[in-house]
């Protein structure tokens, strides 16, 4: 992470890959590797689980508990 060990390398790795036009590259110390078909299945299992009733549920609590937030701390304002 920027915040870690690393620092200055990762963002030395950022300035390289921004020079480079490359916003994609992989600029932390450390960073996993996956293969092909690792990535293929990370996305096969994410989306096999947007069908299930537990991640609709979840996202449906995640909508309620934004509406009440708004509702009830809306209007606060920081001042100062």
């Amino acid at each position: 992470m920027i915040i870690g060990d690393h620092r200055l390398d990762v963002i030395h790795n950022i300035e390289l890959a921004a020079n480079n036009r490359d916003f994609t590259a992989k600029t932390e110390i450390g960073d996993p590797q996956m293969s092909m078909e690792e990535r293929v299945k990370l996305v096969e299992d994410f989306w096999a689980k947007q069908d299930k009733f537990k991640t609709k549920a979840e996202g449906l609590a995640g909508l309620i508990l934004q509406v009440l937030t708004q509702k009830f701390f809306g209007k606060i304002q920081v001042t100062g």
